[in-house]
């Protein structure tokens, strides 16, 4: 094998290597930061869902014959 063969698949390498090393962040980070996302928007609803279970306790109980009256309690 001729010296400038193995320099140009040295040359190869590296270029190789040095696009891997530039291009591979991209998408970690890039995932990284949709995971954080999506677990803000999960926690949130999740806060939501509560908060509308405890609202739902303390409201008065609409009954389908009072047509959207409160219901009376005897």
């Amino acid at each position: 094998m001729h010296v400038s063969d193995v320099l140009d698949l040295s040359r190869a390498q590296f270029a190789m290597t040095a696009i891997f090393h530039i291009l591979w962040p991209i998408p970690t980070i890039s995932l990284s930061a949709f995971l954080v996302l999506i677990e803000v928007l999960w926690l949130g609803a999740g806060r939501m869902r509560e908060a509308g279970a405890a609202a739902s306790k303390n409201a008065p109980a609409v009954d389908a014959i009072s047509h959207g009256r409160p219901a009376r309690v005897a």
